[in-house]
């Protein structure tokens, strides 16, 4: 097979993407690899088995040491007992991984979002506060540039002077009461 520079660079830039998941990633090819084994170790054995009752004292399994055929047969039936055995642990244990790694997801996927629900709330809440300081803020500016206009029109000098006039020749007139 021949790799061009743009299948390598492809594969360097997938390489870099899943770096922070590469032990899952590690887990899952080991867990791949594991399978095929699995998957070709029956057939593997089955062919010993045949070796076994064709071959007989000739055997692959006879030149380990097994000299009886019932001896062979055993070891071959352990052997295929075993690796289903081990096969099954293993996909039992990878069923429980991941469900496992489904709920943790799940869970952090619910405090991520109850976590950005609050934020968005909370910067509602803050946009509330904010516009109804700007509303009473322009209120007050609103009404005491009323009032100021209010007065400034509609209240000259000159009568203000003569209400303080009047109102201060009042309290000397009263002052003089209550002295004498």
């Amino acid at each position: 097979m021949k790799f061009n520079h743009s299948s390598i660079q492809s594969f360097g830039e997938l390489i870099r993407y899943i770096r922070p998941w590469r032990n899952k990633v590690r887990f899952a090819s080991i867990c791949s690899i594991l399978n095929k084994v699995f998957d070709i170790a029956p057939e593997v054995l089955i062919g010993v088995a045949v070796d076994l009752v064709v071959e007989k004292e000739n055997s692959f399994v006879a030149s380990l040491g097994f000299s009886s055929i019932e001896s062979q047969v055993i070891y071959a039936q352990n052997k295929l007992d075993t690796a289903q055995d081990v096969k099954n642990e293993i996909l039992e244990q990878a069923k429980k991984d991941s469900d496992r790694l489904i709920i943790d997801l799940n869970d952090k996927f619910h405090k991520s979002s109850d976590l950005k629900k609050n934020l968005a709330e909370n910067k509602i809440n803050q946009m509330k506060e904010n516009a109804i300081k700007e509303i009473k803020d322009a209120s007050i500016k609103i009404a005491v540039d009323s009032v100021k206009k209010i007065i400034t029109t509609s209240v000259d000098s000159s009568k203000l002077d003569n209400l303080f006039q009047k109102n201060l020749d009042e309290t000397k007139e009263e002052l003089k009461k209550i002295n004498s």
